[in-house]
C-alpha cells in the first residue's frame, strides 16, 4: 500500500506538470468555456418587454440542455486522448511495477481539477447574461457532475481506440445520443413508441442509459424549485394554510371574529410578510420553466404505491423510489455519482486488462 501511494503521488504531480507546461492546452482550456457561454448567453438572452428579466426569458430550458450537453463535451475532448498518448510510457513503467490504478486516478483527478476551471467560467458568464441568481452551486454540481461523466467515458475511449484520429471520431457517437435522447431536444412522449418495452411509461427504458436524461431533469427541478422566490413562496402558502385553516375553526366559534383577532392574526401578519418578500424575489424565478414543470407533476401525480423511477413522469418535483418520495434534485445527484463510479470502475479494470495483454503479446 505504501507503494502504491509513492506512485499516485509521483504519478499526480508528474500529470499536473505535464499540463502545465502544455501552454496551448491551457490556453484553448481557458478560453472555449468563456467563448460558448457568451455565444449561447447572447443568443438566449430574450425578453418579451423592452427591458430584459430572466423571470419573462422562454429560453432558460435550452439554455440548462445546452450546459449539460456542453460539460459532456468538454470532459470528452480533454479525455479522448489522454491515455493513449502514454502508451509507450504505460508499458515502460507497466515493466518497472507501476500501478495501473495509480496511473489511472492520477490522471483522472487532473483531469477532473481542469474541469473545474472550465466549468466554473462557463457558468459564472452565462449567468452574468442571462441574469441567472443565487443558483451557482446547483449548476456548478450538475454541470460538473455532466462533465465528470464525460471525462470518465472519454477515458474509455481512450484506453480502446487505436489512435487519436478514431479516438476523436468516437466523440459524436457519444455526444449524439446524450443530445437525441435526452429528452429535451425530443420530448420522450413524442419518441417512437416501438422503442418500449413497456407501453405505460413515458419515458423508454433505454433513454434511462443517458446520462443527460438526469442532468437535465435535475438542473431543471433545482432551477424550478430551488430558486430564492419559489422556497419563499412555498413558505408563504403554508402560512397561507395555515391561516385558512384557522379561519374555519374559528366559524364554530361562539365569537368567530374575536377567535380570529386571538388565534388567527399572528398568521395573517405572518403570511403578509411572507407575501411582500415572495414578490420581492420574483426575478429569481422563470414563470415558463415553473408552469411547465408544475403541469407535468400534476398530470403524473406520485402514489406511495407506484416507483417513479419506472413510471413517473420527466421533469418532476420528486419522485417516488422504493417507496419512499425523494427530492429529483437529491435522486438524480445520486444516479450521476454512480454513473461515474461504475464507469470509473470500469476503466481501471479495461486498462489493467490491456496492459497486460499487450505486455504479453
Amino acid at each position: 500500500m505504501a507503494l502504491f501511494w509513492h506512485h499516485f503521488r509521483f504519478l499526480l504531480l508528474r500529470e499536473l506538470l505535464n499540463r502545465w507546461r502544455d501552454k496551448d492546452n491551457i490556453k484553448i482550456n481557458i478560453v472555449v468555456p468563456p467563448l460558448l457561454s457568451v455565444m449561447i448567453g447572447l443568443l438566449l438572452r430574450f425578453s418579451e418587454s423592452e427591458t430584459y428579466t430572466f423571470s419573462e426569458n422562454m429560453n432558460i430550458l435550452p439554455f440548462l440542455f445546452m450546459a449539460i450537453i456542453i460539460s459532456m463535451f468538454l470532459g470528452l475532448t480533454n479525455s479522448a486522448n489522454a491515455i493513449l498518448k502514454d502508451r509507450t510510457i504505460l508499458l515502460r513503467e507497466r515493466l518497472l511495477g507501476v500501478s495501473s490504478l495509480a496511473y489511472y486516478l492520477a490522471k483522472f483527478l487532473t483531469l477532473a481539477l481542469f474541469l473545474v476551471i472550465q466549468v466554473f467560467l462557463f457558468i459564472i458568464i452565462a449567468h452574468w447574461l442571462l441574469g441567472i441568481r443565487a443558483m451557482f452551486w446547483y449548476y456548478f454540481s450538475y454541470m460538473y457532475l455532466s462533465a465528470l461523466i464525460g471525462c470518465s467515458i472519454g477515458l474509455m475511449i481512450s484506453i480502446f481506440a487505436r489512435n487519436s484520429v478514431a479516438a476523436y471520431n468516437i466523440v459524436p457517437l457519444i455526444l449524439i445520443p446524450q443530445i437525441i435522447f435526452g429528452g429535451a431536444l425530443v420530448h420522450f412522449e413524442n419518441m417512437n413508441k416501438s422503442f418500449k418495452v413497456n407501453q405505460q411509461r413515458p419515458i423508454p427504458e433505454f433513454c434511462e442509459f443517458i446520462p443527460s436524461r438526469w442532468a437535465v431533469e435535475g438542473l431543471f427541478a433545482a432551477q424550478s424549485f430551488q430558486n430564492l422566490y419559489q422556497l419563499k413562496a412555498t413558505e408563504r402558502d403554508q402560512f397561507r394554510e395555515l391561516w385558512r385553516r384557522c379561519k374555519e375553526d374559528c366559524r364554530s366559534q361562539d365569537d368567530p371574529e374575536l377567535c380570529q383577532s386571538n388565534r388567527c392574526a399572528g398568521l395573517k401578519e405572518q403570511y403578509m410578510v411572507l407575501r411582500d418578500e415572495a414578490n420581492e424575489l420574483i426575478d429569481y424565478s422563470n414563470s415558463s420553466m415553473f408552469t411547465a414543470i408544475t403541469l407535468d407533476y400534476r398530470e403524473g401525480e406520485l402514489q406511495a404505491n407506484s416507483d417513479a423511477l419506472y413510471y413517473g413522469k420527466f421533469l418532476t418535483e420528486h419522485k417516488v423510489f422504493a417507496g419512499r418520495i425523494v427530492e429529483t434534485v437529491n435522486f438524480n445527484y445520486f444516479v450521476l455519482i454512480l454513473y461515474i463510479v461504475l464507469i470509473n470502475l470500469a476503466n481501471c479494470a479495461f486498462l489493467k486488462i490491456k496492459l497486460k495483454r499487450t505486455f504479453i503479446t
